[in-house]
């Protein structure tokens, strides 16, 4: 402020002593300083204008960092998930080697059992023609642990209420923060300990905040039919001493009817095929997600 008015009254009696034509030493005086005065001003204009610009490249920086933090904020979020729009994913993609994929928004579903479940997995990630190669194979021999496009699964062949203690639930319940509901399907390779199941499965209850559902054994045919009495009786036990928070779902009648219209069928007697493992898993999302 204080240069812009010495510029001022300089220029003035500069000009003033100009004007009448007198003044001559004055004039010679002031003229060097007037021109001084001029150039130091233009310099301080260009910083000033140099500073603005300066500062702001530095504000549209800031703001791009904090953008920038924002998306990997929101990223770490869903750290090993890649969020996608609800419907495009595929199981081929949830089950890469990048691992799972999980639909925006969604919570999946946990479930756990024996080799019956591994069908219910492999009828979503393998054609007809691929399926009967896999199904007599666990998931993965490390974790076995699968994904598909609205399960997490846990399982394992030819275990039963020991295997689903120590390693089943376990690695089930280590997803809880992605999943809603927790369904169980085991039972079929130790039918006679549906006492140690029910025991085990109420005290879930207890633990977990999460709705636990408890799939009943579907029935055997061919020379695993004699098994179907002992089915019968371990749905049965569940269906009366499971704790009332557990929701039992029905799996046995509605395969049974299948069973009985020619419509399902097993491969083997005791393991269904592709077509009726595709149908129960669906039946089972249903009975989870429409009750």
């Amino acid at each position: 402020m204080k240069r812009k008015v010495k510029v001022i009254l300089t220029s003035a009696i500069f000009t003033f002593c100009t004007a009448i034509g007198g003044c001559k030493a004055v004039e010679s005086k002031l003229e060097p300083v007037y021109e001084a005065l001029l150039q130091e001003d233009s310099v301080q204009e260009e910083k000033s204008v140099q500073a603005s610009e300066n500062q702001e490249m530095s504000t549209k920086e800031d703001l791009s960092e904090k953008e920038s933090a924002s998306v990997e904020d929101k990223e770490k979020e869903t750290v090993g998930f890649t969020a996608v729009p609800a419907g495009t994913v595929t199981v081929e993609e949830a089950n890469s080697s990048a691992g799972p994929i999980r639909l925006a928004r969604d919570k999946k579903i946990l479930l756990t059992g024996d080799s019956r479940t591994v069908c219910l997995y492999c009828s979503q990630i393998y054609d007809e023609a691929e399926y009967p190669k896999h199904v007599f194979y666990n998931i993965d021999e490390a974790t076995f642990t699968g994904y598909t496009n609205e399960s997490i699964v846990v399982a394992k062949g030819g275990e039963g209420c020991s295997w689903m203690r120590a390693v089943g639930i376990p690695n089930a319940v280590s997803h809880l923060e992605e999943a809603d509901a927790l369904v169980i399907w085991f039972g079929v390779n130790d039918l006679h300990v549906a006492s140690d199941y029910i025991n085990y499965v109420n005290g879930l209850v207890q633990q977990y905040d999460i709705p636990i559902y408890y799939m009943t054994i579907g029935p055997c045919n061919g020379h695993w039919e004699q098994k179907n009495s002992e089915v019968l009786a371990f749905n049965s036990a569940l269906t009366q001493m499971l704790d009332p928070k557990v929701t039992v779902i029905d799996a046995y009648s509605y395969i049974k009817n299948g069973l009985d219209s020619g419509v399902f069928a097993t491969m083997d007697g005791l393991h269904y095929d592709y077509y009726t493992s595709k149908a129960i898993y669906e039946f089972m999302v249903e009975q989870v997600t429409n009750p």
